[in-house]
């Protein structure tokens, strides 16, 4: 199941539930536009980072990947790397996943593993960067076999096994709180995946043990 909400600051949220932005036909005037635009500048930038459990800084030593636990967090940083503009955490991993899309493929790989992903993305994302939006998808991760040799291309018929409104959406704007599933067909004995750090200007990228 995945949910969404807007990540909003105080003083915008007081904005919109004194009822000061649009005019009742939903249309929002150029005033009410600068008023919105004045208290994003005033409360300045939202830290999506407070609070959260990031784990340790510690590196795989053969493939040089940051080791996280599901319910760690990991961050992305913007282009001048000043704000942290994503944050992301896998909460669950399922080895061995069951289908329960009514068209479900069997998987190419061996079987499928989902992985329930949690996304936050701050208000700020897209303003002082390229990235506009934050992406998220299954030929991004590689799956780690028995002998330590990584395998990649894991999308496979992954998209069939579960129905549409569970999954991650494809891409996440600013100022939202996402949840969904990634589901990758990998190779059987898989014993752990690793998100590539390149797509997301990372030089170690990410690694999860599978339970």
């Amino acid at each position: 199941m995945r949910r969404a909400g807007p990540l909003l600051t105080t003083s915008l949220a007081a904005l919109l539930g004194a009822g000061c932005v649009g005019d009742g036909n939903g249309a929002i005037s150029e005033e009410e536009i600068s008023a919105v635009d004045a208290a994003r500048e005033t409360t300045g930038p939202v830290d999506i980072t407070a609070g959260k459990d990031f784990g340790s800084s510690a590196v795989h030593d053969e493939r040089g990947t940051l080791l996280k636990r599901t319910g760690q967090w990991a961050g992305l940083r913007d282009d001048e790397d000043q704000l942290t503009d994503a944050v992301f955490r896998i909460t669950r991993i399922d080895p061995d996943l069951r289908c329960t899309a009514e068209d479900a493929v069997e998987p190419v790989n061996g079987r499928f593993i989902g992985l329930e992903v949690e996304v936050q993305t701050s208000p700020q994302l897209g303003e002082t960067g390229s990235r506009a939006t934050f992406n998220l998808h299954p030929e991004q991760f590689i799956a780690v076999l028995p002998e330590g040799e990584p395998q990649g291309r894991l999308l496979g018929e992954g998209r069939t096994c579960l129905p549409r409104e569970e999954y991650l959406p494809d891409a996440v704007s600013a100022g939202l709180s996402v949840t969904g599933m990634i589901v990758l067909d990998v190779p059987e004995g898989t014993r752990a995946v690793v998100l590539e750090g390149q797509p997301f200007r990372s030089v170690h990228g990410w690694e999860w043990s599978l339970p």
